[in-house]
């Protein structure tokens, strides 16, 4: 039967050729002119992510049953074309509306009033067609770039490819420093992105990002990062007019509550919190206090060493410390204070990057030119407190130089792409994320935060984490990780994962109607060329020289009393409370 339909089809065609030409030539015209219509404009770029066709049309159930329609038209019934296709779409039409009786009069469920998901579309109403494989074609992903403002999230185990992933994402943003049109920002407590990228020889002199790299490397203990918790540039923000001068002033406090919120293990109480704010704001104006000048003024009597700097503070904070600070009620808060900031003293590495009188690194002028920043904060000098002080730090600094920046012209306002990797070192228990992320959007700071289970966040952050990211990538995370994300990225559990390697599973907010299966390119900077060991060494000591001082600079050892009558005799090492006390 089916032999002689289709010879009696050819027949028909051959006997009206050109009348079956002329129809064919507009079914033809009528598909694909409304496929190309629904697509986005595409960059040839064979470093792209890629997703098949289908997950970047729009409303792809109506491109379907248009499709649909054009086919199972009746004229081009009568001229017997597509009469196999026409076949197959009215039989999975049936098998998509559940109905398996041919005698039923239950009416079709059109692609356009299916409520299944594009992937699922596809496979139930063109399976065994051309069109399946047609819309199965890779094409690029191009995520907008207003859209990665607001975050990424980026889930997945050992061996899926997360750090292929954030390797390539950081070499399409490495050209736009090399174009001058960005900055970005690694920061990760492993060092392992990091260093596949500082050895780059982009970065030698004469390459392409000759001068454009800035290494924050705290694991260089002979030469502590000279920084100071107090020198922010305040002294320029009584240059601006008042009404950037207040909100500048309040964004700067509010950091410094974030910064020092990780100081303790729970949210500061609202005593602490008093203490903090109006001590934050004399200690801007003593020059060069450091987290000693904090543990003197915590002190006994400690005011009376900086009473010279009360008038220049506000009416409130004067009020504070005029009637409140040495109130007996608030000894033991200092008194909590004080052994939080001995805590952090006993950690050598935090303590020597804190200690210098003036910071050497300035975020505002680092921030004003295109370049690639990389701060290696490694876990296993830091712990795990040290550790979130330091990306608190960081992300309040940027966030500070960001809102000072814009007074400047737009022109000169550079967007920012902060990387986190293993970033439950840095945020896990940060009750302050969604005001961080909020803001950061505002100031054009796209935050990139990946790790492998979402177990390792608290729950509060994991809502931050759903909320606020537009763009979220998973793949082969555990069954109840997958199913909490599911809803959240418009697509099932088992979507998820059976992400093969090497693809992730991505929604991005006003993008994709549901997640699609994104495949990544092979991205491997470790291969890439690298740098001779001399010019690592130069830009090694250009950056100390630069940001750092050497450890001997820093504090002065005890000396021996000169009438020591016994010159041989070898002192002991003070335990870490008595060094602590001494500077």
């Amino acid at each position: 039967v089916d032999l002689n339909r289709f010879l009696r089809a050819k027949e028909h065609f051959l006997e009206n050729e050109e009348r079956c030409f002329a129809l064919l030539r507009d079914a033809l015209g009528n598909i694909f002119g409304g496929i190309i219509k629904n697509i986005p404009q595409f960059e040839d770029d064979e470093q792209s992510l890629v997703v098949p066709l289908y997950s970047v049309i729009p409303h792809f159930g109506e491109t379907v049953a248009a499709i649909t329609s054009v086919i199972m038209d009746d004229t081009l019934c009568d001229a017997g074309l597509f009469t196999s296709l026409q076949r197959r779409l009215y039989d999975n039409a049936c098998a998509a509306s559940g109905i398996h009786d041919p005698n039923s009069r239950r009416p079709l469920i059109t692609a356009d009033n299916s409520e299944l998901a594009p992937a699922e579309l596809l496979e139930a109403y063109f399976a065994a067609t051309p069109f399946y494989e047609f819309f199965l074609t890779p094409v690029p992903f191009l995520i907008p770039l207003q859209t990665r403002f607001s975050h990424q999230w980026i889930i997945g185990q050992p061996g899926t490819g997360k750090s292929t992933l954030l390797q390539h994402l950081i070499v399409q943003d490495l050209q736009k420093v090399a174009d001058g049109e960005a900055s970005i920002v690694v920061m990760e407590s492993n060092r392992d992105l990091i260093k596949a990228i500082e050895g780059l020889s982009v970065f030698a002199p004469g390459e392409l990002l000759d001068g454009k790299l800035l290494s924050i490397d705290l694991e260089d203990v002979e030469w502590p990062l000279a920084l100071n918790l107090f020198d922010i540039g305040f002294s320029e923000i009584e240059k601006f007019e008042p009404r950037a001068r207040v909100a500048l002033t309040n964004t700067v406090l509010a950091l410094y509550d974030y910064i020092f919120g990780s100081l303790f293990s729970a949210e500061m109480t609202s005593r602490q919190n008093t203490l903090f704010t109006f001590t934050i704001q004399l200690l801007l104006k003593i020059p060069g206090a450091t987290l000693d000048t904090l543990i003197d003024l915590m002190q006994p009597k400690g005011l009376d060493n900086f009473r010279q700097y009360l008038p220049a503070l506000g009416h409130d904070a004067r009020r504070f410390f005029e009637l409140k600070f040495n109130s007996t009620e608030l000894n033991r808060t200092k008194s909590e204070v004080l052994d939080r900031l001995f805590a952090v003293k006993r950690n050598e590495t935090l303590s020597n990057m804190f200690a210098s009188p003036k910071s050497k690194l300035d975020f505002f002028d680092e921030m004003g030119k295109p370049q690639v920043i990389l701060i290696n904060a490694p876990q296993s000098l830091l712990q795990d407190d040290g550790v979130e002080i330091v990306g608190r730090f960081f992300i309040a600094m940027l966030l500070v130089a960001a809102q000072k920046r814009q007074v400047l012209p737009r022109q000169q306002r550079f967007p920012c792409f902060v990387y986190i990797d293993e970033c439950q070192d840095f945020i896990r228990r940060d009750t302050k994320i969604p005001v961080i992320l909020d803001q950061a959007r505002k100031l054009n700071i796209g935050l990139i935060l990946a790790h492998q289970r979402l177990n390792q966040m608290q729950p509060y952050v994991l809502d931050a984490l759903y909320g606020s990211t537009a763009i979220k990538f998973a793949a082969q995370i555990s069954d109840a990780g997958a199913h909490a994300l599911a809803r959240d990225m418009r697509t099932s559990s088992e979507f998820i994962l059976n992400q093969p390697q090497y693809h992730f599973a991505a929604y991005v907010r006003g993008l994709t109607q549901s997640a699609v299966s994104v495949g990544i390119p092979h991205t491997d900077l470790s291969r890439a060329p690298r740098m001779t060991a001399a010019d690592s060494a130069a830009i090694r000591a250009s950056m100390r020289a630069k940001y750092a001082v050497p450890i001997s600079e820093l504090f002065t050892p005890p000396q021996a009393p000169e009438s020591s009558p016994t010159p041989a005799t070898v002192m002991s090492a003070p335990d870490s409370d008595e060094f602590a006390d001494k500077y």
